[in-house]
């Protein structure tokens, strides 16, 4: 009987909520043929964003019909997180908010709860100065605020405004909490296409695409040390004209000495995205700390820090191109994992905590020369899987990695480079050798000294060196028997980086990450490395893991002080108990695909990428 009245309680209230009468929710309509002196109903529609910005209340549904609104969208009363405001356009129609001219958003929101979909978004022609950089969206100080499934695009020459001044955004987040931004399309602006402004937290960006804009598919700037909690998931980030695909920054407010050092912006993870073809990186991490680069497919990023437009094959250096962090920046404590990484112009350059597990990082030499360039091949050493360029990297992993180049002329090509003093774990990683590719590796041994190695020469060096730990302990040169396209420079469609069959070198040739330092029982768990998983950072679940023969168990928290790890299930374990993600066979495969998990790396860019035009919608 309580089932009963519980069910009939539930729809009633969803009766009343859908109902305008009693609950004081409806759903109200805009249209170019209405009335601000109407009711707001389907039959006498408002005329104006004006009016739906007074006059819409908590709960209700507002569609705007097609046209043209040269208005600025503001409401101006909250919704709550049991009656949200929705604003959007009539089913098979499309509305076009352009603001008024007045150098303001075209759509502002500053109250909390409020919804807005499937609308095209789009300043009109700015007057006066834009130095302060106005966004097509902005979200301000607001909780709960969603950006569904709109279009923001620019029919102008981006460039052309860019040189003229024009500082155009897509969507500004500051100081919010609870932003969900989902299925939007952001092509052509001259600036950033999204970006996440100091002090927001748990902001979800997914699913979203950003083409041909000048800056960044998303910046994200200083969480002022908290762990803000942003998610940036299943989005295709690509053609950046001058920027990268994700950026983070420090905080600028602080003295320049401090900036450098600073690592205040934390909390982030950047997941199931496509990168790809952006001018600068794919990820570039200035100032940051806590961070999650996982599952990713990145190529065709110049690591071009000049930011030269489109695929620049006249100048060249040692930035990333794949993972890197900007000049005069710190970054650490940062996870790269299981990500596919190929034809960039580097694979990544290592820092302080970073943990390189479980990536297949291929064909990374793309090749630039030019005037403009400050590379030195000698002293840069040339273009690598992976790099250090800080004689003081500390607490550094490079495991269970598929890792091969190409030699590109006679340019020099690197699987690692590392420098004597460098802190780094090295296990259990595959150098790609077969009847085309011969790995190499260097070691600087002094200022401006560079040692070119083969693998036998490379591992001999690391045993005398104190700082490296692992000393390659279960690496070997292969071929990789993988599922792949025939031509890693091609148009980047039929690509698959899956292990071919289970008798290729890599199937159950991973180390564990790291082990338990004592037996025990309960839900806290003390590791030698605490800091290859993490919690999910209050925005999304904590990392599984497998402890032993314990089956998979969620972390709900990570003591990094102490390597101890909190997990939401009572285990017991013995000392010496492999920890690492879950994995089928006897251990770990090598590379960023366990073989036979079909549905670890599914994703697919939703057109060809390199199609610029080709529109998600």
């Amino acid at each position: 009987m309580k089932l009963h009245n519980s069910a009939f309680a539930a729809s009633l209230s969803l009766l009343l909520i859908t109902w305008g009468g009693q609950a004081g929710a409806a759903d109200r309509y805009v249209a170019k043929n209405g009335k601000d002196s109407n009711d707001g109903s389907i039959g006498a529609p408002w005329l104006t964003l004006g009016k739906l910005n007074q006059a819409v209340k908590a709960g209700d549904t507002v569609y705007i019909r097609e046209g043209v609104y040269k208005e600025n969208l503001q409401p101006q009363v909250s919704g709550s997180a049991t009656a949200r405001i929705t604003i959007k356009s009539f089913p098979g129609e499309k509305a076009t908010i352009t603001g008024s001219a007045n150098n303001q958003p075209a759509v502002t929101i500053s109250v909390d709860y409020v919804t807005i979909e499937n609308l095209n978004i789009k300043l009109v022609d700015p007057v006066g100065d834009w130095s302060t950089n106005l966004p097509d969206v902005s979200i301000s100080g607001a909780t709960g605020t969603q950006v569904l499934g709109c279009r923001i695009v620019n029919s102008k020459d981006a460039i052309s405004e860019k040189n003229a001044g024009v500082r155009e955004l897509g969507i500004v987040i500051g100081k919010s909490k609870d932003t969900l931004l989902e299925k939007n399309f952001i092509k052509g602006l001259s600036f950033i296409a999204i970006k996440v402004a100091t002090g927001s937290l748990r902001t979800v960006i997914r699913n979203n695409v950003t083409l041909a804009n000048v800056g960044e598919g998303v910046r994200v700037d200083s969480s002022q040390q908290a762990i803000a909690g942003t998610l940036i998931e299943g989005n295709i980030f690509g053609e950046s004209l001058t920027g990268d695909g994700v950026q983070t920054n420090p905080d600028f407010g602080l003295p320049a000495a401090e900036w450098a050092v600073s690592t205040d912006n934390r909390g982030i993870i950047i997941r199931n995205n496509v990168l790809f073809n952006n001018a600068e990186n794919a990820v570039d991490l200035k100032g940051a700390a806590d961070v999650v680069v996982e599952n990713n497919i990145i190529y065709g990023n110049t690591g071009n820090n000049d930011g030269f437009l489109g695929d620049n094959k006249n100048d060249r250096l040692a930035g990333g191109g794949a993972i890197t962090h900007g000049s005069g920046t710190e970054t650490k404590d940062v996870i790269i994992r299981f990500n596919v990484i190929y034809d960039n112009n580097n694979g990544m350059v290592l820092e302080n905590g970073w943990k390189v597990y479980n990536n297949t990082i291929l064909d990374n030499r793309r090749d630039y020369t030019g005037p403009n360039s400050t590379y030195d091949i000698v002293k840069d050493g040339g273009f690598g899987a992976i790099k250090t360029r800080n004689a003081t990297v500390t607490r550094a992993a490079i495991v269970n990695n598929i890792i091969g180049q190409q030699i590109s002329g006679a340019q020099l090509v690197t699987e690692l480079r590392i420098l004597e003093s460098t802190e780094v774990d090295l296990r259990a990683n595959m150098y790609v050798k077969d009847s085309t590719t011969t790995p190499k590796f260097v070691i600087q041994s002094s200022p401006g000294v560079y040692d070119t190695l083969n693998f036998a020469d490379w591992k001999a060096r690391l045993a005398g060196m104190p700082n490296v730990t692992g000393k390659e302990k279960g690496s070997f040169e292969a071929a990789p028997v993988l599922v792949k396209g025939t031509d890693p420079e091609g148009i980047h469609v039929n690509y698959d980086f899956k292990i071919a069959n289970q008798n290729s070198a890599v199937v159950d040739a991973g180390a564990y990450l790291t082990t338990t330092v004592a037996a025990g029982s309960g839900t806290k768990v003390k590791v030698g490395d605490a800091h290859y998983f993490f919690d999910g950072y209050g925005v999304t679940s904590g990392d599984t893991i497998k402890i032993g023969n314990n089956a998979p168990v969620v972390i709900s928290a990570i003591n990094y002080d102490t390597n101890e790890i909190t997990i939401k299930k009572s285990l017991t374990w013995n000392a010496g108990d492999g920890v690492s993600p879950p994995f089928s066979g006897s251990k770990p495969d090598i590379g960023a695909i366990e073989y036979g998990d079909s549905e670890k790396f599914p994703m697919r860019p939703a057109f060809p990428p390199g199609a610029l035009g080709v529109s998600n919608q």
